[in-house]
Protein backbone atom coordinates (compact mmCIF):
# COMPACT_ATOMS: atom_id res chain seq x y z
CA UNK A 1 0.00 0.00 0.00
CA UNK A 2 1.14 3.56 -0.66
CA UNK A 3 0.05 6.69 1.20
CA UNK A 4 -1.85 9.08 -1.07
CA UNK A 5 -3.19 11.68 1.32
CA UNK A 6 -3.09 12.64 4.98
CA UNK A 7 -4.80 15.47 6.87
CA UNK A 8 -4.85 16.51 10.52
CA UNK A 9 -7.29 19.03 12.00
CA UNK A 10 -6.33 20.10 15.53
CA UNK A 11 -8.22 22.40 17.89
CA UNK A 12 -6.94 23.63 21.24
CA UNK A 13 -8.62 25.97 23.70
CA UNK A 14 -6.50 27.73 26.32
CA UNK A 15 -7.32 30.24 29.03
CA UNK A 16 -5.36 33.37 29.88
CA UNK A 17 -7.00 35.13 32.84
CA UNK A 18 -10.43 36.30 31.70
CA UNK A 19 -9.80 35.41 28.06
CA UNK A 20 -10.32 32.07 26.37
CA UNK A 21 -8.41 31.46 23.12
CA UNK A 22 -9.44 28.84 20.57
CA UNK A 23 -7.12 27.92 17.72
CA UNK A 24 -7.73 25.51 14.85
CA UNK A 25 -4.91 24.23 12.63
CA UNK A 26 -5.40 22.27 9.41
CA UNK A 27 -2.35 20.54 7.96
CA UNK A 28 -2.51 18.23 4.93
CA UNK A 29 -0.84 17.45 1.62
CA UNK A 30 -2.63 20.44 0.13
CA UNK A 31 -3.24 22.88 2.97
CA UNK A 32 -1.56 24.57 5.91
CA UNK A 33 -3.90 27.04 7.56
CA UNK A 34 -4.86 28.23 11.03
CA UNK A 35 -7.64 30.33 12.60
CA UNK A 36 -8.02 31.86 16.05
CA UNK A 37 -10.63 33.43 18.28
CA UNK A 38 -10.19 35.30 21.59
CA UNK A 39 -13.32 35.64 23.72
CA UNK A 40 -14.37 36.72 27.20
CA UNK A 41 -14.73 33.92 29.73
CA UNK A 42 -17.84 35.57 31.18
CA UNK A 43 -19.69 36.59 28.00
CA UNK A 44 -17.90 34.65 25.22
CA UNK A 45 -17.92 37.85 23.16
CA UNK A 46 -15.06 37.88 20.68
CA UNK A 47 -12.30 40.46 21.10
CA UNK A 48 -10.01 39.17 18.33
CA UNK A 49 -10.47 36.81 15.38
CA UNK A 50 -8.53 35.99 12.27
CA UNK A 51 -7.01 33.31 10.12
CA UNK A 52 -3.88 32.60 8.10
CA UNK A 53 -3.49 30.74 4.82
CA UNK A 54 0.08 29.54 4.54
CA UNK A 55 -0.34 26.95 1.81
CA UNK A 56 -3.56 26.36 -0.09
CA UNK A 57 -5.18 26.83 -3.48
CA UNK A 58 -8.23 28.27 -1.67
CA UNK A 59 -7.55 31.96 -2.17
CA UNK A 60 -4.46 34.07 -1.61
CA UNK A 61 -1.97 33.25 1.13
CA UNK A 62 -1.44 35.61 4.06
CA UNK A 63 -2.79 36.61 7.46
CA UNK A 64 -6.30 38.05 7.64
CA UNK A 65 -8.10 39.76 10.52
CA UNK A 66 -11.86 39.29 10.88
CA UNK A 67 -13.07 42.51 12.55
CA UNK A 68 -16.69 41.73 11.63
CA UNK A 69 -16.66 39.01 14.31
CA UNK A 70 -15.64 41.29 17.18
CA UNK A 71 -18.45 41.44 19.72
CA UNK A 72 -20.07 38.27 18.39
CA UNK A 73 -20.50 35.36 20.82
CA UNK A 74 -18.16 32.46 20.10
CA UNK A 75 -21.09 30.16 20.76
CA UNK A 76 -24.10 28.62 19.06
CA UNK A 77 -25.75 32.04 19.03
CA UNK A 78 -22.89 33.37 16.87
CA UNK A 79 -23.57 30.94 14.06
CA UNK A 80 -25.81 33.20 11.95
CA UNK A 81 -23.25 36.03 12.00
CA UNK A 82 -20.46 33.63 11.15
CA UNK A 83 -22.41 32.40 8.13
CA UNK A 84 -23.05 36.00 7.06
CA UNK A 85 -19.35 36.95 7.35
CA UNK A 86 -17.77 33.78 5.96
CA UNK A 87 -20.62 31.98 4.22
CA UNK A 88 -19.81 33.12 0.68
CA UNK A 89 -18.10 31.24 -2.14
CA UNK A 90 -14.36 30.84 -1.75
CA UNK A 91 -14.55 31.24 2.03
CA UNK A 92 -15.15 27.58 2.89
CA UNK A 93 -11.70 27.17 4.45
CA UNK A 94 -11.85 30.06 6.98
CA UNK A 95 -15.51 29.26 7.69
CA UNK A 96 -14.65 25.67 8.62
CA UNK A 97 -11.67 26.75 10.75
CA UNK A 98 -13.54 29.43 12.71
CA UNK A 99 -16.51 27.07 13.14
CA UNK A 100 -14.14 24.58 14.75
CA UNK A 101 -12.97 27.32 17.11
CA UNK A 102 -16.58 28.04 18.11
CA UNK A 103 -17.21 24.35 18.78
CA UNK A 104 -14.03 24.17 20.84
CA UNK A 105 -15.16 27.06 23.03
CA UNK A 106 -18.54 25.38 23.51
CA UNK A 107 -16.84 22.21 24.75
CA UNK A 108 -14.37 24.14 26.95
CA UNK A 109 -17.24 25.90 28.74
CA UNK A 110 -17.39 22.79 30.91
CA UNK A 111 -14.36 24.17 32.75
CA UNK A 112 -15.63 27.70 33.45
CA UNK A 113 -19.39 27.29 33.77
CA UNK A 114 -19.41 29.00 37.18
CA UNK A 115 -18.06 32.19 35.61
CA UNK A 116 -20.72 31.89 32.94
CA UNK A 117 -23.34 32.39 35.66
CA UNK A 118 -24.27 28.82 36.61
CA UNK A 119 -24.35 28.23 40.37
CA UNK A 120 -23.59 24.51 40.28
CA UNK A 121 -22.63 21.61 38.04
CA UNK A 122 -26.19 20.30 38.38
CA UNK A 123 -27.65 23.56 37.07
CA UNK A 124 -25.19 23.53 34.16
CA UNK A 125 -26.07 19.92 33.33
CA UNK A 126 -29.80 20.66 33.47
CA UNK A 127 -29.35 23.69 31.19
CA UNK A 128 -27.37 21.67 28.64
CA UNK A 129 -29.95 18.90 28.65
CA UNK A 130 -32.86 21.32 28.25
CA UNK A 131 -31.25 23.07 25.28
CA UNK A 132 -29.85 19.91 23.64
CA UNK A 133 -32.85 17.58 23.75
CA UNK A 134 -32.94 15.62 20.50
CA UNK A 135 -29.52 16.84 19.38
CA UNK A 136 -27.99 13.34 19.37
CA UNK A 137 -28.55 9.82 20.69
CA UNK A 138 -27.28 10.80 24.16
CA UNK A 139 -29.66 13.76 24.47
CA UNK A 140 -32.56 11.79 22.98
CA UNK A 141 -32.35 9.06 25.63
CA UNK A 142 -31.59 10.93 28.84
CA UNK A 143 -33.87 8.60 30.77
CA UNK A 144 -31.54 5.72 29.83
CA UNK A 145 -28.17 7.39 30.47
CA UNK A 146 -26.21 6.41 33.54
CA UNK A 147 -24.82 9.82 34.57
CA UNK A 148 -25.21 13.48 33.76
CA UNK A 149 -22.38 15.14 31.82
CA UNK A 150 -20.32 16.56 34.71
CA UNK A 151 -20.95 13.44 36.82
CA UNK A 152 -19.39 11.32 34.08
CA UNK A 153 -16.54 13.78 33.65
CA UNK A 154 -15.66 13.81 37.33
CA UNK A 155 -13.21 16.63 38.03
CA UNK A 156 -14.13 19.84 36.22
CA UNK A 157 -10.99 21.76 37.18
CA UNK A 158 -8.57 22.99 34.52
CA UNK A 159 -6.71 26.27 34.52
CA UNK A 160 -4.65 26.80 31.32
CA UNK A 161 -5.43 24.18 28.69
CA UNK A 162 -9.18 23.53 28.65
CA UNK A 163 -9.88 21.40 25.59
CA UNK A 164 -8.16 19.56 22.72
CA UNK A 165 -9.53 17.86 19.61
CA UNK A 166 -7.73 16.06 16.81
CA UNK A 167 -9.26 14.64 13.62
CA UNK A 168 -7.08 12.69 11.20
CA UNK A 169 -7.75 11.14 7.78
CA UNK A 170 -5.37 8.97 5.73
CA UNK A 171 -5.97 7.56 2.25
CA UNK A 172 -3.83 4.68 1.02
CA UNK A 173 -3.79 2.90 -2.32
CA UNK A 174 -4.35 -0.86 -2.32
CA UNK A 175 -4.03 -3.08 -5.36
CA UNK A 176 -7.25 -1.72 -6.88
CA UNK A 177 -9.30 0.01 -4.21
CA UNK A 178 -8.40 2.60 -1.63
CA UNK A 179 -8.46 2.43 2.15
CA UNK A 180 -9.57 5.42 4.22
CA UNK A 181 -8.62 5.41 7.90
CA UNK A 182 -9.90 8.20 10.14
CA UNK A 183 -10.03 8.99 13.83
CA UNK A 184 -11.70 11.57 16.05
CA UNK A 185 -10.19 12.14 19.48
CA UNK A 186 -10.87 14.95 21.91
CA UNK A 187 -10.81 15.52 25.65
CA UNK A 188 -14.07 13.57 26.02
CA UNK A 189 -14.49 11.26 22.98
CA UNK A 190 -12.56 8.83 20.80
CA UNK A 191 -13.83 7.00 17.72
CA UNK A 192 -12.36 5.50 14.59
CA UNK A 193 -13.62 4.67 11.09
CA UNK A 194 -12.18 2.55 8.28
CA UNK A 195 -13.65 2.55 4.76
CA UNK A 196 -12.78 0.67 1.59
CA UNK A 197 -13.73 2.60 -1.53
CA UNK A 198 -13.60 1.68 -5.19
CA UNK A 199 -11.85 3.76 -7.91
CA UNK A 200 -15.07 5.76 -8.47
CA UNK A 201 -15.26 6.69 -4.77
CA UNK A 202 -18.14 4.38 -3.80
CA UNK A 203 -17.94 2.88 -0.31
CA UNK A 204 -17.54 -0.90 -0.51
CA UNK A 205 -17.25 -1.60 3.22
CA UNK A 206 -17.30 0.37 6.45
CA UNK A 207 -16.34 -0.45 9.98
CA UNK A 208 -15.40 1.40 13.13
CA UNK A 209 -16.11 1.80 16.78
CA UNK A 210 -16.34 4.19 19.71
CA UNK A 211 -13.47 3.84 22.17
CA UNK A 212 -14.40 6.59 24.62
CA UNK A 213 -17.71 8.43 25.10
CA UNK A 214 -19.81 9.90 27.93
CA UNK A 215 -22.30 7.04 28.14
CA UNK A 216 -22.76 3.45 26.90
CA UNK A 217 -25.64 4.65 24.73
CA UNK A 218 -23.13 6.61 22.63
CA UNK A 219 -21.40 3.37 21.62
CA UNK A 220 -24.53 2.31 19.73
CA UNK A 221 -23.75 4.90 17.06
CA UNK A 222 -21.29 2.63 15.26
CA UNK A 223 -24.37 0.92 13.79
CA UNK A 224 -24.74 3.91 11.43
CA UNK A 225 -21.61 2.83 9.57
CA UNK A 226 -23.55 -0.02 7.98
CA UNK A 227 -25.53 2.61 6.03
CA UNK A 228 -22.45 3.76 4.08
CA UNK A 229 -21.72 0.90 1.61
CA UNK A 230 -23.04 1.77 -1.84
CA UNK A 231 -22.79 5.54 -1.28
CA UNK A 232 -20.30 7.97 -2.78
CA UNK A 233 -19.31 9.93 0.31
CA UNK A 234 -17.30 12.41 -1.76
CA UNK A 235 -20.50 13.61 -3.48
CA UNK A 236 -22.52 14.05 -0.26
CA UNK A 237 -22.86 17.39 1.53
CA UNK A 238 -22.77 17.74 5.31
CA UNK A 239 -26.56 17.89 5.64
CA UNK A 240 -26.88 14.59 3.78
CA UNK A 241 -24.21 13.01 5.97
CA UNK A 242 -25.96 14.32 9.08
CA UNK A 243 -29.31 12.97 7.91
CA UNK A 244 -27.71 9.55 7.53
CA UNK A 245 -25.63 9.32 10.71
CA UNK A 246 -26.68 12.26 12.93
CA UNK A 247 -29.79 13.83 14.30
CA UNK A 248 -31.76 12.55 17.30
CA UNK A 249 -30.51 8.97 16.94
CA UNK A 250 -27.00 9.77 15.73
CA UNK A 251 -23.71 11.33 16.78
CA UNK A 252 -22.51 14.79 15.76
CA UNK A 253 -18.90 13.70 16.19
CA UNK A 254 -19.37 10.83 13.76
CA UNK A 255 -20.90 13.33 11.32
CA UNK A 256 -17.85 15.58 11.74
CA UNK A 257 -15.46 12.70 11.10
CA UNK A 258 -17.30 11.53 7.98
CA UNK A 259 -17.34 15.12 6.74
CA UNK A 260 -13.56 15.25 7.18
CA UNK A 261 -13.34 12.07 5.10
CA UNK A 262 -15.51 13.64 2.41
CA UNK A 263 -13.23 16.69 2.25
CA UNK A 264 -10.13 14.48 2.12
CA UNK A 265 -11.59 12.48 -0.77
CA UNK A 266 -12.34 15.69 -2.62
CA UNK A 267 -8.87 17.07 -1.96
CA UNK A 268 -7.31 13.86 -3.18
CA UNK A 269 -9.58 13.83 -6.25
CA UNK A 270 -10.58 10.18 -6.30
CA UNK A 271 -11.02 9.49 -10.02
CA UNK A 272 -11.66 6.30 -11.99
CA UNK A 273 -8.44 4.48 -12.77
CA UNK A 274 -7.74 3.64 -16.40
Amino acid sequence: MSLLFHATNFVKVNRHGDTVTAECTLLSNAVEAVAWVDASVQTLQISRAGWANYRSSAGETGVFDLPALIGVEAYITGGPVLRKVLGGPGLELPYDLISECFRGVLQAETYFFLERGFVSAKQYDDFCEQHSIGACRFYSHLEETELQWTEWLGSTERDYNLFNRCKTVSITQQAVNRLVSASFMDSFHHLGVSLEIDPQGVVLSAQGNFINAPDPICFQNDAHLFKLPGLNLREMNKKEIAALTGGPEGCNHLVDLLYEIKKALQANEVRPQS
